[in-house]
Order: C-alpha cells, then structure tokens, then sequence
C-alpha cells in the first residue's frame, strides 16, 4: 500500500474519530465541548478539502459562541470560517469574516487572534493582487506577533513580506524580511524553513546581479538541503547555481551543476524540470562546442517531451 493511501486513512479514521467525539459531546449538551470538537473537525475537514462540511462545522461553532457570548470562540469560528471561504475563491466573503474575528479578537485583546486576522487579510490581498494594501495588513500583524514574541509568527510573516516586495521590485525591502525570516528560523533550529530562505536570498541576490552572495547563499542553502537529504530543495539550489555561473561565464562550472540538477530532477520524477535542465545542458555544451555531448542529450530530452 501506498505512503499517500496510508496518510488517506489515517485521515480518513482521525475526521471518523473526531465526529464519534462531536456525537458524545452532543449528548452530554456541554456547549463548550461541543464547540471545541467543532472546531477540530472543521480544521481537519478543512486539511482534506471537504470545505462545504467544514465550512457547515464552522457555522454550528459560530452560532453556540455567539448565544453562549463567547466572543474568543466566535472570533476563532470567524477567522476559520475565512479561511474556508477563501479556499473556494469568495475572498470578499473571507475579507469579511477575517475583519469580524480581528474586530472581536480587538475587542478582548486578544493579541495572537488579531495577528492571524491581520495575516490572512494580507494574504488574501496578496491574491487578490493587491500588494500596498497586502503589506499593509501584514506589517500591522507583524508588530503584534512581535509584541507577543511569537518566533513563528514573526518567521512567516516575514517570509510573506519578503515575497511582496520581491514582486513589487524592492529588493532592498525583500532582503530585509527574508532575512529576518532567515535569523528567527536559525532561532527556533527550523532547518527546513531555514534551508529555504537561504536558498531564497541566493535567488534575490542572483536577480539583483550580485553573483558572489548569491553563490555564497545558494552554495549554503545546497549543503543544508543535503543534511536535510532534501531532494526539491538540492534541485533548487543547482538550478539556481547554473544561473549564476552561467552569468559568470563559468561554463565549465555551469556544467557541472546542470548535470547534477538533470540527476536530481531524474531522481525525483519530475519531468518538467528535468526537461527544463536538459534543455539548459544542450545549450551549455553547444555554447562550448560539444555538439557530441548535445546529442544524446537532445535525445533524451525529446524523448521526456514525447512523453509529456
């Protein structure tokens, strides 16, 4: 059987556990435990995209806080409610409902329920193609989780950030934020999440033309991605090594790591990008004159495009 099939069933048998929860907690009328039960199997509807359901838990949970007058719970209910909408594209629904939980969550003080309101805001407008307004939201959310110290938070929201003003061409402003998010990830120990911003800022540098910290960055988040035994983020990071050799005209260098990115790409099943990085092989050994290298190459790579 399958890793995906296994991970399916566990799902499957977690969301049948938590509603044999809901119906004892139905029985035993405690409108607080009825809601803390709804609020985990929305969550867990939500992860395996049953939104329609989730979206129906998310209600129940909202209507039993609002007659108890339990304005935390309602905010809670509010913020995953948006969250459900915006997974089914009604994102002036979803901007509502994160207003409603940011407007309760300010009303208690509640700090962490303001800054997920604000966060989801941004990221909604970010979507929506909206950048100023996106930073906006997520600058506010980031003094908060700042205000409570939250490392995670402050890590995300900075990596948000960091992308809207790398779409926004701000590359000063991009290198600020990844590389808070960069730091506060080395803080907490997150590896993964610091393999990947690493990478990231060697990608920046390498738009901005700045070819020996984006080798350097690119070069540090290839030896992470490796004591990570992380095949995607290996790709990445060879992908991007090419790019920067290539623009250093080290096309002996540039050779090398597309021969690996090719490996890697192979390794992995990813036929696109092996496609893509066999086709910047051939241009490499055809730049060098190596049209006896180019050849099986060319085979190869338009025997995946067949495929494909």
């Amino acid at each position: 059987m399958s890793t995906s099939v296994d991970l399916n069933l566990s799902e499957a048998q977690r969301i049948r556990q938590i509603r044999e929860d809901l119906e004892l907690a139905r029985q035993d009328g405690a409108i607080t435990t009825i809601n803390e039960v709804l609020f985990k199997l929305g969550t867990a509807l939500l992860d395996v995209e049953n939104v329609p359901e989730a979206l129906t838990c998310f209600e129940e949970g909202l209507k039993n806080a609002r007659q108890n007058g339990d304005q935390q719970t309602e905010a809670r209910f509010q913020g995953n409610r948006g969250l459900a909408l915006a997974r089914i594209g009604n994102y002036q629904l979803a901007t509502k409902a994160f207003r409603k939980s940011y407007k309760l969550a300010k009303k208690i003080n509640h700090t962490t329920l303001m800054c997920d309101a604000l966060t989801q805001t941004g990221i909604l407008h970010s979507r929506r193609a909206e950048p100023l307004q996106a930073i906006s939201k997520l600058d506010q959310a980031l003094g908060l989780a700042e205000q409570i110290q939250d490392q995670v938070r402050q890590s995300h929201i900075a990596e948000l950030l960091g992308s809207l003003f790398l779409s926004v061409r701000s590359t000063d402003k991009a290198y600020e934020y990844y590389g808070k998010a960069l730091n506060l990830a080395q803080m907490m120990g997150n590896r993964q999440t610091e393999c990947a911003y690493t990478i990231e800022l060697g990608k920046i540098y390498l738009l901005d033309g700045i070819l020996n910290l984006a080798e350097q960055f690119l070069k540090t988040g290839l030896k992470i991605a490796r004591q990570l035994k992380d095949d995607r983020f290996e790709l990445e990071a060879f992908s991007s090594l090419v790019q920067v050799t290539i623009t250093a005209g080290d096309l002996d260098l540039a050779t090398y790591y597309s021969q690996h990115a090719v490996e890697i790409a192979r390794l992995i099943q990813d036929q696109g990008a092996e496609v893509s990085q066999l086709n910047t092989l051939i241009d490499l050994y055809l730049e060098q004159d190596l049209a006896h290298k180019a050849l099986p190459v060319i085979e190869q790579a338009l025997s995946l495009a067949v495929e494909q």
